[in-house]
């Protein structure tokens, strides 16, 4: 008897990979510790819009 395999497949978004990979390596803290704010500056340098 011949055996049968169900496969199924599924398109992910890229971005759930990459934010977790941007936590893990605490890139935020590090672009904030290593680019200087200039003093006409409202944000930090590493500040972006949070999805």
């Amino acid at each position: 008897m011949k055996e049968v395999i169900k496969t199924v497949t599924k398109r992910i978004d890229v971005l759930p990979m990459v934010k977790h990979y941007i936590s893990e390596l605490n890139l935020f803290e590090i672009f904030n510790k290593h680019i200087p704010k200039k003093s006409n500056e409202h944000m930090e340098p590493a500040q972006v819009k949070r999805f």
